[in-house]
Protein backbone atom coordinates (compact mmCIF):
# COMPACT_ATOMS: atom_id res chain seq x y z
CA UNK A 1 0.00 0.00 0.00
CA UNK A 2 1.68 3.25 -1.51
CA UNK A 3 0.80 6.57 0.54
CA UNK A 4 -0.69 8.02 -2.42
CA UNK A 5 -2.69 11.37 -1.23
CA UNK A 6 -6.54 11.73 -2.20
CA UNK A 7 -7.46 13.65 -5.66
CA UNK A 8 -9.54 16.34 -5.56
CA UNK A 9 -9.51 16.74 -1.53
CA UNK A 10 -11.85 20.18 -1.49
CA UNK A 11 -14.75 20.56 -2.83
CA UNK A 12 -15.06 23.54 -5.38
CA UNK A 13 -15.82 26.98 -3.16
CA UNK A 14 -19.18 27.23 -5.82
CA UNK A 15 -20.87 24.72 -3.67
CA UNK A 16 -23.69 26.09 -0.99
CA UNK A 17 -22.75 26.01 2.42
CA UNK A 18 -23.74 22.97 4.20
CA UNK A 19 -25.06 22.55 8.09
CA UNK A 20 -21.76 20.82 8.51
CA UNK A 21 -19.17 23.31 7.51
CA UNK A 22 -16.45 23.87 9.60
CA UNK A 23 -17.66 20.80 12.08
CA UNK A 24 -13.63 18.81 11.43
CA UNK A 25 -12.17 22.13 11.74
CA UNK A 26 -11.91 23.42 7.53
CA UNK A 27 -10.61 19.55 6.73
CA UNK A 28 -12.42 17.34 4.35
CA UNK A 29 -13.33 13.87 5.51
CA UNK A 30 -10.73 12.79 3.10
CA UNK A 31 -7.78 15.05 4.32
CA UNK A 32 -9.01 13.19 7.93
CA UNK A 33 -8.52 9.98 6.66
CA UNK A 34 -5.13 10.41 4.83
CA UNK A 35 -4.15 12.09 8.16
CA UNK A 36 -5.91 8.87 10.25
CA UNK A 37 -4.17 6.70 7.53
CA UNK A 38 -0.91 8.23 8.02
CA UNK A 39 -0.94 7.94 11.98
CA UNK A 40 -1.89 4.52 11.57
CA UNK A 41 1.33 3.55 9.07
CA UNK A 42 3.74 5.48 12.06
CA UNK A 43 2.02 3.76 14.85
CA UNK A 44 2.72 0.39 12.93
CA UNK A 45 6.14 1.01 12.17
CA UNK A 46 6.42 2.21 16.01
CA UNK A 47 5.09 -1.21 17.11
CA UNK A 48 7.68 -3.03 14.37
CA UNK A 49 10.08 -1.29 16.07
CA UNK A 50 9.62 -1.69 19.50
CA UNK A 51 8.71 -5.60 18.81
CA UNK A 52 12.40 -5.83 16.91
CA UNK A 53 14.10 -4.30 19.79
CA UNK A 54 12.49 -6.66 22.36
CA UNK A 55 13.68 -9.72 19.84
CA UNK A 56 17.33 -8.26 19.84
CA UNK A 57 17.62 -8.36 23.59
CA UNK A 58 15.20 -10.64 24.81
CA UNK A 59 18.36 -13.23 26.15
CA UNK A 60 19.90 -10.60 27.75
CA UNK A 61 16.77 -9.21 29.37
CA UNK A 62 15.77 -12.63 30.42
CA UNK A 63 19.32 -13.53 31.90
CA UNK A 64 19.12 -10.62 33.97
CA UNK A 65 15.71 -11.38 35.01
CA UNK A 66 16.62 -14.68 36.17
CA UNK A 67 20.14 -13.64 37.89
CA UNK A 68 18.54 -13.58 41.24
CA UNK A 69 16.71 -16.88 41.21
CA UNK A 70 20.30 -18.20 39.69
CA UNK A 71 21.97 -17.41 42.67
CA UNK A 72 19.88 -18.57 45.22
CA UNK A 73 20.73 -21.94 43.59
CA UNK A 74 23.66 -24.33 44.96
CA UNK A 75 26.26 -24.41 42.87
CA UNK A 76 26.42 -26.54 39.54
CA UNK A 77 22.27 -26.77 39.98
CA UNK A 78 20.36 -26.27 36.66
CA UNK A 79 17.58 -24.09 36.88
CA UNK A 80 14.54 -26.36 35.01
CA UNK A 81 10.95 -25.46 34.51
CA UNK A 82 8.50 -27.93 35.69
CA UNK A 83 5.17 -26.49 33.56
CA UNK A 84 5.11 -26.41 29.90
CA UNK A 85 4.38 -22.61 29.52
CA UNK A 86 6.71 -21.19 32.50
CA UNK A 87 9.87 -20.30 30.08
CA UNK A 88 6.78 -18.99 27.39
CA UNK A 89 5.18 -17.18 29.90
CA UNK A 90 8.32 -15.42 31.37
CA UNK A 91 9.48 -14.23 27.55
CA UNK A 92 6.16 -13.19 26.82
CA UNK A 93 5.87 -11.02 30.24
CA UNK A 94 9.33 -9.74 29.21
CA UNK A 95 8.54 -8.99 26.10
CA UNK A 96 5.63 -7.20 26.88
CA UNK A 97 7.26 -5.08 29.43
CA UNK A 98 9.64 -4.13 26.83
CA UNK A 99 8.02 -3.40 24.21
CA UNK A 100 5.19 -1.16 26.14
CA UNK A 101 8.40 1.18 27.16
CA UNK A 102 9.70 1.04 23.48
CA UNK A 103 6.41 2.19 21.84
CA UNK A 104 5.32 4.76 25.04
CA UNK A 105 9.05 6.66 24.66
CA UNK A 106 8.24 6.91 20.47
CA UNK A 107 4.50 7.88 20.98
CA UNK A 108 5.57 10.56 23.90
CA UNK A 109 8.39 11.60 21.56
CA UNK A 110 6.08 12.02 18.34
CA UNK A 111 3.55 14.01 20.49
CA UNK A 112 6.32 16.14 21.92
CA UNK A 113 7.52 17.11 18.29
CA UNK A 114 3.54 18.01 17.65
CA UNK A 115 3.88 20.32 20.50
CA UNK A 116 6.62 22.14 20.37
CA UNK A 117 8.02 23.88 17.32
CA UNK A 118 11.69 23.81 17.47
CA UNK A 119 12.96 19.94 17.21
CA UNK A 120 15.97 20.20 19.67
CA UNK A 121 13.41 21.70 22.32
CA UNK A 122 11.38 18.36 21.70
CA UNK A 123 14.60 16.08 22.21
CA UNK A 124 15.80 18.06 25.38
CA UNK A 125 11.90 17.39 27.00
CA UNK A 126 12.14 14.05 26.35
CA UNK A 127 15.08 13.25 28.22
CA UNK A 128 13.83 13.22 31.65
CA UNK A 129 11.16 10.90 30.27
CA UNK A 130 12.97 8.59 28.70
CA UNK A 131 15.59 8.53 31.51
CA UNK A 132 12.45 7.32 33.88
CA UNK A 133 10.92 4.84 31.32
CA UNK A 134 14.39 3.27 31.04
CA UNK A 135 14.92 2.77 35.08
CA UNK A 136 10.85 1.93 35.23
CA UNK A 137 11.54 -0.67 32.56
CA UNK A 138 14.93 -2.32 34.82
CA UNK A 139 12.72 -1.83 38.16
CA UNK A 140 9.75 -3.67 36.71
CA UNK A 141 12.10 -6.93 35.46
CA UNK A 142 13.96 -6.56 38.83
CA UNK A 143 10.78 -6.69 40.68
CA UNK A 144 9.53 -9.50 38.22
CA UNK A 145 12.97 -11.50 39.11
CA UNK A 146 12.50 -11.31 42.50
CA UNK A 147 9.14 -12.58 42.97
CA UNK A 148 11.11 -15.73 41.20
CA UNK A 149 13.67 -15.56 43.52
CA UNK A 150 11.35 -16.02 46.27
CA UNK A 151 11.55 -19.24 48.17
Amino acid sequence: MALVPFANKRAPASQSPSAFDGLLADFSILERLDDFRRRLVRSALAVCVGIAVGFAFINQVVDFLLEPTRRTLPPGAKLIYTQPGEAFGIYIQVALIVWGHVVAVFEAHRVSLGVHVDARRAVMAQVPLILLMVGYTFTGLWVLGQVLAAP
